[in-house]
């Protein structure tokens, strides 16, 4: 499953989406202790022409990858948290996540 922000929907969500755009920056979430059919990972890519989501890892390596349990993920992605007191790992270019951070929710 691949969903695609077009420009004209993410200027609907708010100005600062459209700032997403990018030249194919994998963004990772991974969501630890999940179980059964519950899915634990997401992949984000920045595009040209605006987010992409794939559903399922098709094996890319992240530009960032965050981990943590579910909930800390959700604080931290709808900024209830900042990045240095979240209880989450990240690995990689933390430049990217902040990015996410500063336009995505806004």
């Amino acid at each position: 499953m691949r969903g695609t922000t077009s420009p004209e929907a993410a200027a609907s969500f708010g100005p600062r989406l459209a700032a997403t755009t990018g030249e194919g920056e994998p963004l990772r979430s991974r969501a630890t202790g999940a179980t059964g059919a519950v899915r634990a990972e997401w992949l984000v890519l920045r595009t040209p022409k605006g987010l992409v989501m794939a559903a399922e890892d098709d094996g890319r390596r992240a530009g960032v990858t965050v981990s943590g349990r579910a909930g800390d993920l959700l604080m931290l992605m709808k900024r209830r948290m900042p990045m240095t007191e979240a209880a989450v790992d990240v690995q990689g270019d933390t430049r990217l996540l902040e990015h996410w951070l500063e336009n995505v929710l806004a």
